[in-house]
């Protein structure tokens, strides 16, 4: 009688620990492939910053509510920062704090819904970048944006989430790191 009671009981404890859902995703923007856009040293200020006006990233919804919420588990706007200094740097810029021309990265969307189905679930995702220059005479500023849906059996998984993220991060980067328009007025 006491085995099959402990039996019980170490279930109920595992089962507790594996419903526990995880509070915080992780993302990895990788650096896409840049290609060389100036031949002269052109110096740059650039910086990035998180204008999110809702800090969660992942957002389970059934009937049209938000049952649960999930954040990024590092800043966003420092992991684009460094992502974006590296592929200036490629791109032949030298990063200077003092420099005329400037560059701002604005995070302003990075989203997915996870919406539950009767079969399964559908995942909508959003991210959205706005690039602010500014050289000696001119401001330039330039939305960027990728979208992409998902649908799959049961519940997604964080791990079938973070790749999707990713995918489309890596997307949205290599356009905004090689925009022959954004170096063009960079360079002027």
């Amino acid at each position: 009688m006491k085995s099959i009671t402990s039996l019980f009981i170490a279930l109920f404890l595992l089962s507790g620990c594996a419903s526990k859902a995880p509070t915080h995703i992780s993302l990895n923007p990788t650096l896409p492939q840049v290609s060389q856009q100036t031949d002269s040293v052109v110096s740059l200020m650039l910086n990035t910053v998180d204008a999110r006006k809702d800090a969660a990233v992942v957002r389970f919804i059934e009937e049209g509510k938000i049952i649960r919420a999930v954040s990024l588990g590092e800043p966003i706007a420092k992991q684009l920062n460094q992502l974006y200094r590296q592929g200036m740097t490629q791109s032949g810029y030298q990063i200077d704090p003092a420099a005329t021309n400037s560059l701002q990265f604005q995070v302003a969307h990075v989203q997915t819904d996870v919406i539950d189905t009767t079969f399964g679930y559908d995942t909508k995702t959003r991210i959205s970048i706005t690039a602010l220059a500014k050289n000696a005479h001119k401001t330039l500023t330039k939305n960027y944006n990728v979208r992409g849906t998902n649908e799959g059996a049961f519940s997604p998984d964080f791990a079938t989430l973070e790749l999707e993220f990713n995918k489309l991060l890596a997307e949205l980067n290599q356009q905004i790191l090689n925009d022959p328009e954004l170096h063009q007025f960079l360079q002027q």
